[in-house]
């Protein structure tokens, strides 16, 4: 019985240091993109993690963005936004308006999350993040 409840204790303390690491835990992360104190109303952000994955989320027209399913610790981060005019043929609806309205190209730099040199410090849970560009 002894080495029953031995076992148990091993696995129980296993399981709460990977707990307490945040090993098991899944950061968000939402807000909002700005490029000259404007709000870029068309595109995606891109969202590297340490683990070395990538995750991404279209931005809407008001700016803003959520992504999920992010690794804990510090993460690059890129902005895509090509002119949504010049777009995949699609059915067009009024956000898609909204954003060729607003629209406005940003600098090509800051596409790529290893070369932009935005970043930020994801912890578990529900982040807020933005994205303030010049």
């Amino acid at each position: 019985m002894f080495e029953q409840f031995s076992d148990r204790g091993r696995w129980l303390a296993a399981f709460l240091v990977a707990a307490v690491s945040g090993c098991s835990g899944q950061a968000s992360v939402s807000g909002k993109v700005t490029y000259m104190d404007k709000p870029v109303t068309y595109g995606s952000v891109i969202f590297v993690g340490p683990d070395k994955k990538a995750s991404s989320a279209a931005i809407n027209p008001d700016g803003t963005y959520v992504v999920e399913g992010l690794t804990p610790g510090t993460a690059r981060i890129g902005v895509i936004s090509r002119d949504p005019a010049k777009g995949r043929k699609r059915q067009k609806d009024e956000n898609d308006a909204m954003a060729v309205k607003g629209w406005v190209p940003l600098p090509r730099q800051v596409e790529m999350p290893d070369n932009s040199g935005l970043t930020c410090t994801l912890n578990s849970g529900p982040n807020t993040h933005n994205i303030t560009l010049k």
